[in-house]
C-alpha cells in the first residue's frame, strides 16, 4: 500500500470514529433526558408519559452497539426514528398541537439531514406532518379529544406552516451544505492528484520515466528492510554508456534522448518487476536487485545488461551500436549504506572501462587504494601544472634520403621536485582521466610551437614540430580554434606544426570529428596517425581524413631485421601509404642496418636512437648545430 493510501484510509477511519464517537454521546445525553423526564413525569402523576419514556430509553440501546461496530447511520437513524415517534405519542396524548414535544421537530429534522441525509429526512417529515394531522382530525370528530383543542384548525394550520417552512430551509440549507461538501471533495481530490503528480515528477526522470536518483535511494531503503529480515542480498549494478556522446554529436541531441528511451525500456526488461531500474543522469543508469541468493544471479544479470546495451539501435535510419561499463557493489559485503554502495558500484564500474569497456566488474577492496593513488596523482598533476613542473624533450626527425634532421617530436615530461623526471606513461593516463589533459595539452601545443620558431629565428626555418594529441583534447570542439590562436601569437606557419594522433580516435567517426578535421586542414596543419600497425589500420579513415603522415610502431622496425614476418608488415604499410599519397615515417630505430633496410623498403622519415634520444632543448639545438655544420 501506498503512503497516499495509508494517509487516505487513516483519514476515513478517524473521520468515522469521530462519529461515532458523537453518535455515544448523543445517545448518552438522550439517556440523561429519558431519565430526567421521567422523574418529572412520575412527580406530577403521569404514569402513562412515564411509561413512554422509560420504553423509548430502552429501546435506543442497539444505537450505542451500532455505533461501538462503526454502523454510525444505522444508529442514528433509529435513534431518530424512536425520539420522534416518542414525541409524537405525547403529542398525540396531551395537548395535541399545542404540546411542547412540537419543538423537538424541528431539532429532529436537523440531525436526520446531518445523519441519515434526504431519505430519512423525508420520511419523519411526512410522519410529523401525518401526526398533526391526526391530532387535527381526532379533535374535529371526537375520536380523541385533547386537553387544549380550542381554535385546533387555525393552530394546526399555523404549525405545519412554521413545520414546512422549517422544512423547506433545513433541506435548502442540507443542500447547500451537500454542494460544498461535493465541491471540497472535488476540489480534495485535485489537490491529492496534484500532490501525487508533483510527487511523480520529484521522483522520476522526465525523459525515461525511470526512477531518478531520489526514489532510487527509496526503493534502496525498503528494499534493505526486507534483506535484514530474509538475510539475503542486495546488488547495486552502476551502468555507463561508453560512446554516447558521438551519438549526439553525430544526430544531435533529439535522437540522443531517443536513444536512451530505448535503452531504458531494455534495460527494464532485464530484471524483474520488484527490481528498480533508474536513470542517475546522463548516460548513467543504476539497477538495484534485490533478494540475492548467490552471485550467479548477478553475473547472469550483468550479462543480460550488457547485451540489451549493445544491441544496435535503429535513428533516423542508421543503425548506431554503444557499449556499456557496469560496475557491481553487494549489500551487505561492500557496505551496508546507499550512498557507501553507490560509490563502490562507481568505482567498480570505472575499473569495467580501464579493462576494455563493454564488460562488468565486481568492487574490489584494491579498487579504494588505487583510487586514492589516483587522486593523489590528479592533485599533484595540478600542481605540477601551476608550477611550471613539465617540461618538452624533443626527438630528431631524420630525412632518410638525406640523413638531414627536419623537426623534432615534442615528448611531454613531469620534473617532479621529489622524484625527478617522470615518463608521460606514468601520468598521462590520470590526467586524461581527470580531464587535466585539455590544459596540458594547450600548453605542449603552445611551448613547442614557441620553440619551434625560435630555431627558425636562429637559422633552422624549414625545421618543424611534431605534438602528440590526447584523443580527449581532440575531441573538444575548440582544439582548431586553439592550434589557430597558437599559430597566430608565436607567428608559426601551420604547414611547419604537426599533430600526431591515434587511430583509435577516427574510429568514431562523426560529423563533430570531420568538422574539427577540416578546421585543422584549413590551417595548413599536417597530421599523422601514431603508431600504425598496432591498432585497427583501415584503410576507409587513411583515405577519409586525409592525413599526412603514417608512423610505423617501434615493434616492428626493432625485429624488421630478424622476422620476415615484420619486415614484410613495414614494406606493405610503405607502399600502402605511398599509394595514397602520406608519407611514412619509421619509429624507434637504433642501428645502421635498420636505417638501411627502411631506405631500402622507401621509407621516408625516421626517429631513434640510432640518431639520438629524446633531448631538452639546450641539446636539442646543439644537435640542429652538428647536423648543420657537418
Amino acid at each position: 500500500m501506498s503512503k497516499n493510501t495509508q494517509s487516505n484510509s487513516k483519514h476515513y477511519t478517524n473521520a468515522a470514529l469521530f462519529r461515532a464517537k458523537r453518535l455515544i454521546q448523543i445517545f448518552y445525553a438522550a439517556e440523561i433526558a429519558f431519565s430526567v423526564g421521567i422523574v418529572v413525569q412520575l412527580l406530577e402523576g403521569s404514569f402513562i408519559s412515564a411509561t413512554i419514556l422509560l420504553v423509548s430509553g430502552m429501546i435506543i440501546y442497539p444505537v450505542k452497539a451500532l455505533a461501538k461496530n462503526g454502523k454510525v447511520t444505522q444508529g442514528g437513524t433509529l435513534l431518530l426514528v424512536i425520539i420522534t415517534l416518542m414525541v409524537s405519542l405525547l403529542i398525540l396524548r396531551y395537548e395535541g398541537v399545542k404540546d411542547v414535544a412540537l419543538l423537538t421537530y424541528p431539532g429532529i429534522l436537523i440531525f436526520s439531514v446531518m445523519i441519515g441525509g434526504g431519505k430519512l429526512f423525508r420520511v419523519l417529515l411526512t410522519l410529523m406532518v401525518a401526526v398533526i394531522l391526526i391530532v387535527v382530525v381526532n379533535n374535529i370528530s371526537g375520536f380523541y379529544v385533547n386537553s387544549s383543542n380550542v381554535n385546533i384548525g387555525y393552530d394546526a394550520a399555523l404549525i405545519l406552516l412554521i413545520l414546512l417552512t422549517t422544512a423547506y430551509s433545513i433541506w435548502l440549507w442540507s443542500n447547500d451544505l451537500q454542494l460544498l461538501f461535493k465541491k471540497l471533495e472535488i476540489e480534495n481530490t485535485k489537490s491529492k492528484q496534484s500532490q501525487k503528480q508533483i510527487e511523480y515528477i520529484a521522483q522520476h526522470d522526465a525523459l525515461t520515466n525511470l526512477p531518478n536518483r531520489l526514489l532510487s535511494k527509496l526503493r534502496f531503503e525498503q528494499d534493505w528492510l526486507g534483506a535484514i529480515r530474509s538475510r539475503t542480498s542486495i546488488a547495486l549494478l552502476y551502468i555507463d554508456l561508453d560512446n554516447f556522446k558521438e551519438i549526439n554529436d553525430t544526430l544531435g541531441h533529439s535522437a540522443g534522448d531517443e536513444f536512451l528511451k530505448v535503452i531504458s525500456a531494455r534495460l527494464k526488461r532485464v530484471v524483474r518487476e520488484v527490481d528498480t531500474v533508474s536513470r542517475q543522469g546522463g548516460d548513467e543508469f543504476l539497477i538495484i536487485v534485490k533478494d540475492i541468493k548467490d552471485n550467479r544471479d548477478i553475473i547472469a544479470i550483468a550479462e543480460k545488461t550488457i547485451a540489451s546495451v549493445v544491441r544496435p539501435v535503429s535513428l533516423s535510419n542508421t543503425l548506431f551500436e554503444c557499449s556499456g561499463s557496469v560496475g557491481i557493489s553487494i549489500y551487505p559485503d561492500d557496505g551496508r549504506d546507499y550512498e557507501t554502495l553507490l560509490k563502490k558500484a562507481d568505482l567498480a564500474m570505472f575499473h569495467a572501462k580501464d579493462k576494455g569497456k563493454n564488460n562488468f566488474q565486481f568492487y574490489d577492496k584494491k579498487l579504494k587504494k588505487n583510487l586514492l593513488k589516483h587522486l593523489e596523482l590528479v592533485s599533484e598533476l595540478k600542481v605540477a601544472l601551476c608550477q611550471k613542473q613539465f617540461e618538452l624533450y624533443y626527438q630528431a626527425k631524420i630525412c632518410l634520403r638525406s640523413n638531414s634532421i627536419i623537426g623534432a617530436e615534442a615528448l611531454l615530461r613531469w620534473n617532479h621536485p621529489e622524484r625527478g623526471l617522470i615518463p608521460p606513461n606514468d601520468f598521462i593516463p590520470a590526467a586524461e582521466k581527470s580531464g587535466l589533459i585539455i590544459d596540458i595539452g594547450r600548453w605542449v601545443i603552445s611551448k613547442a610551437c614557441r620553440q619551434c620558431k625560435q630555431w627558425q629565428e636562429k637559422g633552422f626555418e624549414n625545421t618543424t614540430v611534431a605534438v602528440n594529441v590526447s584523443p580527449i583534447q581532440f575531441a573538444q570542439d575548440d582544439i582548431a580554434l586553439l592550434v589557430s590562436k597558437i599559430l597566430e601569437k608565436t607567428k608559426l606557419k601551420g604547414n611547419q606544426l604537426e599533430l600526431e594522433i591515434t587511430e583509435s580516435l577516427l574510429l568514431n567517426e562523426s560529423e563533430a570529428l570531420n568538422k574539427t578535421f577540416n578546421n585543422i586542414k584549413q590551417l595548413g596543419v599536417k597530421t599523422s596517425i601514431d603508431d600504425f600497425g598496432t591498432g585497427y589500420s583501415n584503410l576507409k579513415y587513411l583515405k577519409h581524413f586525409d592525413t599526412s603522415f603514417i608512423k610505423i610502431d617501434q615493434s616492428f622496425i626493432r625485429n624488421m631485421l630478424d622476422s620476415n614476418e615484420d619486415q614484410a608488415i613495414v614494406s606493405a604499410i610503405t607502399q600502402m601509404a605511398h599509394s595514397l599519397n602520406i608519407e611514412v615515417i619509421a619509429e624507434g630505430v637504433e642501428t645502421k642496418q635498420a636505417m638501411n633496410k627502411l631506405i631500402d623498403l622507401g621509407c621516408d622519415f625516421a626517429q631513434g636512437y640510432y640518431w639520438a634520444k629524446p633531448l631538452p632543448v639546450e641539446k636539442f639545438y646543439k644537435l640542429l648545430i652538428d647536423y648543420r655544420d657537418q
